[in-house]
């Protein structure tokens, strides 16, 4: 298991062959959904897709969060969210510990 982040890319790199690289071989997938998130064109049109839709090969457990309110993409609709489209935003710490010890355990069961 290895952990995945933009900020794992280095300058000069192909960013955008790295991203959709590690998409292609990606178990879980963590949306940290604000409207930041909705709004880039490149989460939206280069990484959603494959992401929600990975064909029949293979499954992607898909682990979205609220950060922030926004109203939702249609694809991002019909996700249960961890925190049930409540956003973190504003939650008190013990209200976000819990959300993100779901999360923790989300991710450790679709590992297994």
């Amino acid at each position: 298991v290895s952990l995945w982040a933009d900020t794992k890319l280095e300058a000069g790199g192909r960013w955008n062959e790295i991203i959709q690289d590690t998409i292609a071989t990606t178990e879980v997938a963590i949306l940290l959904v604000s409207p930041s998130f909705q709004a880039s064109d490149y989460i939206v049109n280069d990484e959603l897709d494959p992401l929600l839709n990975p064909g029949p090969s293979r499954k992607v457990e898909i682990i979205p969060v609220l950060i922030r309110p926004t109203n939702l993409l249609p694809e991002l609709e019909v996700l249960q969210f961890v925190n049930h489209n409540y956003p973190l935003f504003g939650k008190q710490q013990d209200k976000k510990d819990i959300v993100w010890k779901q999360v923790t355990d989300k991710v450790r069961a679709a590992l297994g």
